[in-house]
């Protein structure tokens, strides 16, 4: 076989098209998939991340190395992962503080440094769980890597083989840092470090037996089973799909383009948004500019002057933040800041009695408070008043509900986009003119600045970075 890609160029696209599905049988060998030991593979430091959407509860294998002299990569009873290094004598385990869900797709990630000895998980990008070993372990250890199950005594166990769905599959010779697996987690690679990659596969191929290395290292794969379950066979239900709700039919979701906001805004008469006077719900798709100073991303019938209105934002230091009336609030829990030419999901909720603000669907700011009354302005997107702090960076998939959206539901629209009925919703992929299209039906259109605001080709889930 050869390397399905020869430059580092492929890395940074998420164009995520199939997965693998994993189904066990006991009794029968675990279905897996098979990369043979090799050079690049031999690393004492490393870092193994994947999408996974486990369909069951039960112990079963994700991935690893020898099982004995290595590590291996794997769910408990209660659907938590654990880390195991050292299995033979069961001394130097770690295990995850968080379950991870069924039947939805979640980013998983292990980094080891082997001079530290210390071992990290992380969910969606964020460290879950960490601690320090205390005895010379690591990858170098010139094994076959196998994911889906893991070999004992040369055979791959059936009774704890994964079942569910498994994309994006990425090992790399070093750990990575804690900012590198939030960027894993939600932008792809960078060439900051897409050359520490030494794995990489798509599982875009639809077809065969071969899973095909995107690096230019040639770590392909043999997709293989046992007797009475056969191979894993491809999904189409991948990350970043939209279903219907009504139907579960799950459809394409393309981000055409995105607006590029320097000094300008979207904006919409009084009369467009005045019913959210309680419950509603913002967000969107934001990502910031290197020179980013602070900029409103959305507000509703906002006067600061009178105290009236909400409006939201992203602060110079790259934190959440909002204002009910002239009150500000900012993130002081679980902090994510939104890096400069990264994606990050930006929402806030209203629930009829606390404002709930998330960065990539982590809570970083709760408060109780009554909202204000809205002032009869105009409302925007990008901007607070229209000449106030407008973003500056990217939009895109802005969507306005008028009713508060659970944490779950935030999640299933940032990784599936799931729609639950919005009351307004913009694509922002018009590429031209100075109307935004409201594409819920409902007619609530938008009018572009004529000035400071453009389309762009720049999207979420696209090329984050030029090599």
């Amino acid at each position: 076989m050869t390397s399905r890609a020869a430059n580092l160029s492929r890395l940074i696209q998420k164009d995520y098209s199939a997965c693998l599905k994993f189904t066990s049988v006991s009794g029968a060998l675990a279905q897996n998939v098979l990369i043979p030991a090799s050079a690049s593979l031999n690393n004492s430091s490393f870092t193994f991340s994947c999408l996974v959407m486990p369909t069951t509860t039960k112990i079963m294998i994700l991935a690893g190395k020898d099982f004995i002299t290595s590590w291996r990569l794997f769910f408990n009873s209660a659907s938590r992962l654990r880390l195991e290094f050292d299995a033979k004598n069961d001394a130097e385990n770690l295990s995850a503080l968080s379950a991870i869900p069924q039947n939805k797709w979640t980013r998983v990630g292990i980094t080891f440094n082997a001079t530290t000895k210390l071992q990290c998980i992380y969910i969606n990008g964020i460290l879950d769980n960490s601690r320090t070993a205390s005895v010379d372990i690591g990858g170098a250890d010139n094994t076959d890597f196998t994911y889906g199950s893991h070999k004992t005594s040369g055979s791959f166990v059936g009774t704890t083989g994964f079942e569910g769905m498994v994309d994006e599959v990425k090992l790399f010779n070093r750990d990575l840092s804690a900012d590198e697996m939030l960027i894993d987690a939600t932008g792809g690679l960078v060439s900051d470090y897409a050359s520490s990659c030494v794995l990489y596969h798509k599982l875009d191929e639809g077809s065969g037996t071969s899973a095909f290395d995107a690096t230019a290292n040639g770590n392909n794969g043999t997709i293989q089973g046992g007797g009475g379950v056969g191979v894993p066979t491809y999904s189409t239900d991948v990350l970043n799909t939209v279903r219907s709700a009504a139907s579960g039919r799950v459809l394409s979701r393309n981000f055409g383009t995105s607006l590029l906001n320097t000094t300008g805004y979207v904006s919409f008469p009084y009369a467009t948004f005045s019913a959210l006077t309680n419950k509603f719900t913002f967000e969107c798709f934001v990502r910031e500019n290197k020179t980013a100073s602070q900029g409103m991303i959305f507000s509703l019938g906002y006067k600061y002057s009178d105290g009236l209105g909400f409006a939201c934002r992203i602060d110079s230091s790259g934190i959440l933040g909002f204002y009910n009336g002239n009150v500000p609030y900012t993130a002081n829990t679980n902090i994510i800041t939104v890096k400069p030419d990264i994606w990050h999901h930006f929402a806030v909720v209203y629930d009829g009695a606390a404002y709930k603000g998330y960065i990539d669907c982590i809570l970083q700011r709760s408060v109780t408070v009554a909202r204000k009354a809205l002032s009869e302005q105009i409302h925007y997107i990008g901007d607070e008043t229209g000449t106030g702090a407008p973003h500056k960076g990217y939009l895109d998939e802005c969507r306005v509900y008028d009713t508060d959206l659970s944490l779950s539901q935030l999640q299933d629209s940032m990784n599936k986009g799931f729609l639950y009925s919005p009351y307004a919703h913009f694509k922002f992929d018009e590429g031209s003119g100075l109307i935004a299209t409201d594409s819920s039906g409902n007619g609530r259109n938008g009018a572009l600045k004529a000035s400071g605001i453009s389309y762009s080709s720049v999207v979420p889930f696209g090329l984050r970075n030029s090599l």
